[in-house]
């Protein structure tokens, strides 16, 4: 009957290994989002802050530049989490 639990036994520790493990990659997901997440909000103000500045008719070129930048910065965090 001890030979039959060891097997049952194994199983157990490896599913518990495996809940642990998918824990710590939930946490580390949950983080990256919360990143990304921060940085979108950071890029939606700084648009918003173009689009008041474009709509005074002054900055056009700033405006751009800056879009450039935060397309470029949102490409390489993407390009970065694959």
């Amino acid at each position: 009957m001890s030979e039959a639990l060891d097997p049952a036994v194994r199983f157990a520790h490896q599913l518990g290994h495996l809940e642990g493990r998918l824990a710590a990659l939930e946490r580390k997901v949950d983080g990256f989002e919360q990143r990304v997440e921060t940085r979108l909000a950071s890029i939606e103000t700084k648009l918003d802050q173009l689009g008041a500045a474009l709509n005074f008719g002054r900055g056009g070129w700033k405006a751009l530049a800056v879009i450039a930048a935060a397309l470029a910065a949102l490409l390489s965090l993407l390009k970065g989490a694959s």
